[in-house]
């Protein structure tokens, strides 16, 4: 037998011995943290304040220091000599006390304080992950418990240490990746610090994204009387059922206020959203705050090409309308009311820097062949769109996309409408799910999109949890304590009535417990 196989198989029986003598501990996920700790919108401009006041105070006591040079959203930066790391810190502590200033030292949040063994362990320390906290935690509470919501301005210390470079030329590099600048001489360093530089000022790099981005959200309170009635007035006239799995099954229109708490989780995750544009049929969460000055409430007949299309019940049909939302960034990101954010997201999720959108597609397509009139309508929509592009392309990619927020470019979709303009109305004056619908967002603008260099396919960290699964209980629970998704989805389709009562409060639990503040978004 080989050595190194013999070695191996004795390591394995190692591995087992231990495996079934003691428990296995699984140790922390290190990205755990960031699901619990981060900085949230800066409404007041106050947390800026708190760093400019620390960014004076290091220049006043001769710490060579330059800012910026992140692209991630969520994080300030301070970029200083690595001698200069501790001291930078030990400043913060000074000006706001050692219960607002964390440090996250080896995958751990601790209190910095002076003298202590992490004071001694920063001297050598390359960089080191700050948090400010908008104020101080009570003394049962650390940033690292469970369920924990911190608010505060999460910044970095980033250190540039010295090397030696071809021809012993002496350099500065930065120890984390700079959006402008890896390496620096150290002449260079001290005048950019003297004159207070900051990296973002410069022309910003092409691979990251400078466009405002917005987000449109589809809701309907499936219970509103009036909308009942007229609902009941259009199935009454067109002969429409509502069997479950059909067109007009109260299934999808059920609501358990997802959209309160899928508002919650873009302000937690994604503060930099410009605006965010909820399209309704002339209705309103009776929670909304309308006033605030990222919401606008749109009604249908404010988009739709022909109002005598309306009222409507058709998702499809809504979702060919949804380029002409009054005032839309040409870049947006669609939201089911189901869809929330899991994780801290940043445009380049969904964008990449040049405005080619990212698209999520799942291992399902929509195979022409397979589907007929008994087929669901969102999948005759794909078979629909596919004979559409048979006619512009000769080769067509075919797959479903995952149930992950759309991103979206709004002239792509307009210039599809002026193309396919008979197909678009036919869809769009459907009042129900039908065998004439399309989905230009959900399906359309990527194939359509790939083809012409405008749309590339990516991934992303994604749950989809169907309600009608036997274990979705136990997969809510499991979500819960592992918050590793960036993106979830509960989807509604197919719950059995006998367990409606059930899985709706385990939702809910699921919901509370994960996004348990109320954001600005509510009265």
């Amino acid at each position: 037998m080989n050595r190194n196989v013999a070695r191996g198989i004795r390591k394995l029986d190692r591995l087992r011995k231990q495996v079934s003598s003691k428990p296995v501990e699984v140790p922390p996920d290190p990205t755990g943290l960031d699901l619990r700790v981060y900085s949230t919108p800066d409404e007041d401009g106050s947390r800026a304040e708190s760093f400019d006041e620390l960014l004076s105070e290091l220049r006043s006591r001769d710490i060579a220091t330059i800012s910026g040079g992140t692209n991630n959203p969520y994080r300030l930066r301070l970029n200083v000599y690595q001698e200069d790391v501790k001291g930078s810190l030990l400043a913060a502590v000074e000006i706001f006390g050692t219960e607002r200033v964390w440090v996250r030292y080896r995958k751990r949040w601790e209190q910095i304080v002076p003298g202590s063994a992490l004071d001694r362990a920063l001297v050598n320390s390359n960089n080191v992950d700050a948090l400010l906290l908008d104020e101080p935690l009570p003394p049962e509470i650390t940033p690292f418990d469970e369920g924990v919501r911190i608010t505060g301005q999460w910044f970095e210390v980033v250190s540039w240490a010295e090397f030696e470079g071809a021809y012993d030329r002496p350099y500065l590099e930065s120890k984390r990746p700079n959006t402008v600048a890896k390496r620096l001489r150290r002449s260079s360093f001290d005048r950019l610090a003297e004159e207070h530089h900051h990296f973002g000022a410069d022309l910003p790099p092409a691979d990251v994204p400078n466009f405002p981005v917005d987000i449109v959200y589809t809701w309907v309170d499936g219970e509103d009387p009036e909308w009942l009635k007229a609902k009941t007035d259009v199935q009454a006239e067109l002969g429409i059922e509502t069997d479950a799995g059909s067109a007009a099954a109260d299934e999808r229109f059920r609501s358990r206020d997802e959209l309160k708490y899928s508002l919650r989780s873009v302000e937690a995750y994604a503060p930099w959203v410009r605006k965010i544009h909820i399209v309704t049929a002339s209705q309103c969460p009776d929670w909304l705050n309308v006033d605030h000055p990222k919401l606008e409430l749109v009604d249908h007949k404010d988009i739709y090409r022909d109002p005598s299309w309306l009222p409507t019940f058709n998702s499809s049909g809504i979702e060919t309308q949804l380029h002409r939302v009054p005032g839309l960034a040409d870049k947006f990101i669609y939201f089911n009311d189901d869809f929330f954010l899991g994780q801290t997201t940043k445009v380049t999720d969904f964008f990449y820097g040049n405005g080619v959108l990212k698209y999520f597609p799942s291992s399902q397509m929509a195979y022409e062949h397979d589907i007929d009139e008994t087929s669901e309508e969102y999948i005759q929509a794909d078979k629909n769109a596919i004979e559409l592009f048979s006619n512009e392309f000769d080769s067509l990619n075919r797959h479903i996309m995952k149930h992950v927020p759309y991103a979206s470019d709004r002239l792509l979709i307009d210039e599809m409408e002026h193309k396919f303009l008979e197909n678009f109305n036919g869809c769009g004056k459907e009042p129900f799910r039908s065998s004439n619908d399309l989905r230009p967002i959900a399906f359309m603008q990527y194939h359509y999109g790939y083809k012409l260099g405008r749309a590339m396919p990516s991934s992303i960290s994604h749950r989809y949890l169907a309600l009608w699964k036997d274990s979705i209980i136990e997969q809510l629970e499991s979500v819960q304590r592992s918050r590793k998704y960036k993106t979830l989805c509960i989807n509604d389709v197919g719950l059995q009535p006998e367990r409606t009562a059930e899985v709706n409060n385990a939702v809910i639990e699921f919901l509370e417990t994960y996004y348990p503040t109320p954001s600005s978004f509510e009265k």
